[in-house]
């Protein structure tokens, strides 16, 4: 028996609110909206102003415990380039919480503090995973990352991204007590070869996290 003309259109009724609901739950959705926009702070070792600004956020800041630097495996780039990549991969935008150019599509030594800083939200980032397929990765909610742009396997950091790493690094373990073994390098995971690493760990605070 062939449905009647009354069924067929509270089926279709049915069928185009369960739509509509689908698609406002997805819209609805508590997501990663990145800000475009971020702090930029050039020459964070010699001014103060920009100190008082890298703290400036729009959240309270969390009790991070831990700094992880990782390189971008290219000789070039900024942080708009990995903002896309990573938007494509669904991590809602930039997923780290500072980049640092090089000089070559940023300023040297410019560091970025982007949107997951200012609003104080974990780090993730893409890795390959066992098909050697792109994944997006969450980090734990006390890591913060800082991503310089190089490949330093084939190239050092430049002067200017050193300074203002171990400027912005000492800024945040004064901030929150982290301690210089807390402060993961590139060089630490059998890459980066050519980071100065020894260089790097002297200019560290050797703080002990107050009890």
């Amino acid at each position: 028996m062939a449905p009647s003309r009354r069924t067929l259109t509270v089926l279709a009724t049915l069928l185009t609110a369960m739509t509509v609901t689908a698609a406002l739950l997805i819209v609805a959705q508590p997501g990663e909206i990145a800000p475009i926009s971020g702090i930029s702070l050039s020459s964070l070792d010699r001014s103060a102003q920009q100190q008082l600004s890298l703290f400036d956020t729009a959240e309270p800041t969390l009790p991070w415990r831990n700094i992880i630097i990782h390189d971008s495996g290219t000789l070039a780039g900024d942080w708009q380039a990995i903002n896309t990549l990573h938007e494509q991969h669904q991590l809602g935008g930039l997923g780290y919480h500072f980049v640092i150019g090089n000089g070559r599509g940023a300023i040297d030594g410019e560091v970025h503090a982007g949107f997951r800083w200012v609003h104080q939200r974990p780090g993730a980032f893409v890795a390959l995973d066992e098909n050697n397929q792109p994944v997006a990765k969450w980090l734990k909610s006390d890591v913060l990352t800082i991503y310089m742009i190089g490949d330093f396997d084939r190239q050092a950091p430049t002067e200017a991204q050193l300074r203002n790493l171990v400027a912005l690094i000492r800024a945040l373990q004064q901030r929150f007590q982290i301690p210089a073994d807390r402060v993961h390098s590139v060089s630490g995971n059998g890459r980066g070869l050519l980071f100065p690493e020894a260089h790097f760990r002297q200019q560290l605070l050797p703080i002990v996290p107050a009890r």
